[in-house]
């Protein structure tokens, strides 16, 4: 006694399409489970970081006269993150883990796919189950595809960065001598601020003359003087620093003292930020659930017009 079970080309498609669809299911949450997102953030303003839904954030605040810091903002499925103004710091975030959102969508939209898929096979054949099959894998193929998109955004979100940096005595520059009783000599150094940097710069100064230092920016809107703090450490040299964030423009350095700075040094350390893209607008974010919800409405009409038609 044998067992002959036929099978129809479209019923043997409708398998493939369930199988199909599964296998999409998994590598979707594959890929978002080992997607990590790094972001770098100037903090000259408040910023609304998008997080993807990702189960775990974390944040550095890299403090550019101090060192970083780095805490575990949250463990669940944060949307967004917002950072307040530094005056000295930029922001580091990580998003690792799975997005909730995304799998939520992607195991909702995967169980639809089968679950018509499956119905279809058990009561349809012929032209019309091949039908239902062609339609359902392109629901299928525009689940994951609106999913991947979403995903694929928050890799060119964020910052680039360019980070500049040097340490140069006095002695090696070239003073102005100046007709002035009071100030003799005139150090100048400048530089050029492209897009939104940090600058962070530091002079110690180990000579007998205590000069007068002024830190000016300069771009379209005028111009403004950085303030300067100053430390006097027990037997060390009086520093003066300044931490600040500038837009483009021009920065400018005047250093006018009494005599000749032989053993006074400046510490300069710069980093430009040029934004790559902003978070994605909302009709991106939602695209999925769109998409699901889309998708859950079509498998609902063409069944019924399928199963009533007979």
């Amino acid at each position: 006694m044998s067992i002959e079970v036929k099978i129809s080309l479209p019923g043997l498609a409708g398998i493939i399409l369930i199988i199909a669809s599964i296998t999409v299911g998994i590598y979707v949450f594959q890929m978002d489970s080992s997607l990590t997102y790094t972001w770098i953030v100037p903090l000259n303003s408040v910023q609304v970081i998008h997080l993807y839904f990702k189960q775990n954030i974390g944040l550095a605040l890299v403090d550019v006269g101090k060192g970083s810091n780095y805490i575990t903002v949250s463990s669940g499925a944060a949307s967004t993150l917002t950072l307040l103004p530094a005056s000295s710091s930029y922001a580091v975030i990580t998003a690792r883990g799975v997005s909730i959102y995304v799998e939520t969508v992607n195991a909702i939209g995967t169980l639809i796919i089968v679950a018509a898929a499956w119905i279809a096979v058990r009561r349809r054949s012929g032209l019309k189950l091949a039908i239902i099959m062609t339609v359902l894998s392109m629901l299928a193929a525009s689940n994951a595809l609106a999913q991947i998109f979403y995903l694929n955004t928050g890799l060119g979100s964020g910052y680039s960065v360019n980070e500049r940096g040097f340490s140069i005595p006095f002695s090696q520059l070239e003073p102005v001598v100046l007709g002035n009783e009071t100030y003799r000599y005139s150090y100048v150094l400048r530089d050029t601020v492209n897009g939104v940097a940090l600058v962070n710069l530091s002079i110690q100064v180990r000579d007998q003359y205590i000069p007068l230092i002024i830190v000016r920016a300069y771009n379209n809107q005028g111009s403004i003087d950085i303030p300067l703090s100053t430390s006097i450490p027990s037997g060390g040299p009086i520093t003066y620093s300044a931490a600040s964030y500038l837009s483009s423009g021009n920065l400018t350095i005047y250093v006018l003292s009494m005599g000749q700075l032989e053993n006074t040094t400046l510490n300069y350390y710069k980093v430009e930020f040029q934004r790559i893209s902003d978070s994605p607008p909302i009709l991106v974010t939602l695209l999925p659930l769109i998409t699901l919800v889309a998708s859950f409405a079509s498998c609902i009409l063409l069944l019924r017009i399928t199963m009533l038609r007979q």
